[in-house]
């Protein structure tokens, strides 16, 4: 009750809530309740929607990035680099995105970064031309930094209600699931189209081509911020800064190392996959492209369920009921030598069970983050939050270029096994705040 359109009407016309308009002026109010509900949901969608393009941006490079960079002189570290670049940069572009909304509605930064994202993913593509190694890089830092990638975790901060939000971001970390998914995918079409039609020349060829692509999508992103985003309802900053002295350290920090960690294991594992797809088994791009694909596409729907449980288990309980699944199956990451089809086979089960772990465990942390603060405080934890998921992006995608079966076993132990450690230790300090909203 605190939107004053709800007081008015509970005022001028208490038969509303009963669903009874008794008078012109409160279905006239009552009309335009449901429009502003309908106006949230489509800005909701949208928000989802620019999760989804971000992750696809990011992983759509990834099969052909190797000989990319190696086609304008550079070498396999040099790849990992440009895929690498992108989330670092991503985090730069939440604190930029932050403070330009200190001075401008969230609509128009999303604008503005939808155009960035036109302008780099044209200079990517431009890199044939150009020949220059440094163009990829430049490209990619500027898609990262305008990936907007703080706006969708603030918009549902502020827009979706304590008892949805855990809903919300299970659907939030399934947009960026299929990100995870239709990235590989639409890297295998654009391959293929390319040698369907034998066309190659240094503007166009495929590994310019995903560039060009995404710089379109980006283009239709822009109109579509223009006719369908509306902003959520602000938070006074007066009250903002009063919280900061009641902010739960300790749970807070907890929250900010297992987003990054488990982030870092995400991208790593996909990055891993790739590189030992091309290198190991001597896969084509094509092949590569659809293997990962295949690998995400079980995430998605196990997300959409999960969220739809998430009021039955507090989320804190969730976290460490799933770590211990973690930590057992990456076992399954070593190398048994078992030949290729044996490989694959149990290559690919762990990394399916171990990207399952990670994507219940994301929404679940992103939840918490939310709902251990003051409601002005909000718009803070989840923009920092939100960094660190990106660092880690970019930390997890520069290890897997460089890991072997063992230390990447390692790696997700230690991964798991941190985290349910710090969440046992942090238990108390992850309980809802009193006056969450």
């Amino acid at each position: 009750f605190r939107d004053p359109k709800v007081v008015l009407v509970v005022r001028m016309a208490p038969t509303v809530i009963m669903g009874k308009a008794s008078s012109p002026g409160a279905e006239a109010i009552s009309s335009s309740l449901v429009k502003d509900e309908e106006a949230s949901r489509a800005s909701l969608l949208l928000a989802f929607y620019v999760t989804l393009l971000a992750v696809t941006n990011i992983v759509v490079i990834i099969p052909t990035a190797r000989q990319y960079a190696e086609r304008l002189g550079a070498d396999e570290t040099f790849s990992g680099l440009t895929i690498s670049l992108t989330p670092f940069f991503t985090v730069v572009g939440i604190f930029l995105n932050k403070w330009m909304l200190r001075f401008t509605s969230m609509k128009t930064v999303l604008f503005l970064m939808a155009f960035g994202g036109v302008i780099g993913n044209c200079l990517y593509a431009l890199g044939g031309l150009i020949k220059s190694k440094w163009s990829i890089l430049i490209a990619r830092s500027l898609v990262g930094l305008c990936a907007a990638q703080v706006i969708p975790p603030l918009y549902i901060a502020q827009a979706v209600k304590i008892q949805e939000r855990s809903n919300a971001m299970f659907k939030y970390q399934s947009a960026a699931v299929s990100g995870y998914v239709l990235g590989p995918l639409l890297a295998w079409a654009l391959e293929s189209f390319m040698k369907e039609i034998h066309y190659e020349n240094l503007f166009l060829d495929s590994d310019t081509i995903p560039g060009w692509f995404m710089a379109c999508v980006y283009l239709l992103l822009m109109l579509k911020v223009f006719i369908v985003f509306e902003n959520p309802p602000a938070i006074s900053p007066s009250e903002s800064r009063e919280g900061y002295a009641a902010l739960p350290l300790h749970g807070f920090l907890t929250c900010l190392y297992m987003i990054c960690a488990v982030t870092i294991s995400n991208s790593m594992l996909e990055v891993y996959l790739s590189k030992i797809a091309a290198e190991r088994w001597q896969w084509s791009v094509r092949a590569t492209s659809l293997y990962i694909a295949s690998v995400s596409a079980f995430l998605a729907p196990i997300c959409l369920f999960a969220g739809r449980l998430a009021a039955l288990v507090q989320d804190r309980k969730g976290i460490m009921i799933l770590g211990p699944f973690g930590i057992i199956f990456s076992s399954l990451l070593l190398d048994f030598e078992l030949g290729t089809f044996g490989e694959v086979t149990i290559l690919t089960l762990g990394a399916v069970i171990i990207l399952a772990v990670v994507t219940l465990t994301k929404p679940l942390i992103m939840s918490v983050v939310t709902k251990i603060v003051t409601p002005e405080l909000k718009g803070f934890t989840s923009t920092l939050t939100i960094a660190f998921l990106c660092l880690g992006r970019g930390i997890g995608a520069l290890l897997g270029s460089v890991m072997e079966p063992k230390t990447v076993t390692l790696a997700h132990v230690g991964i798991f096994g941190s985290t349910i450690i710090l969440t046992a230790a942090n238990y108390s300090k992850l309980e809802q705040h009193h006056s969450a909203s």
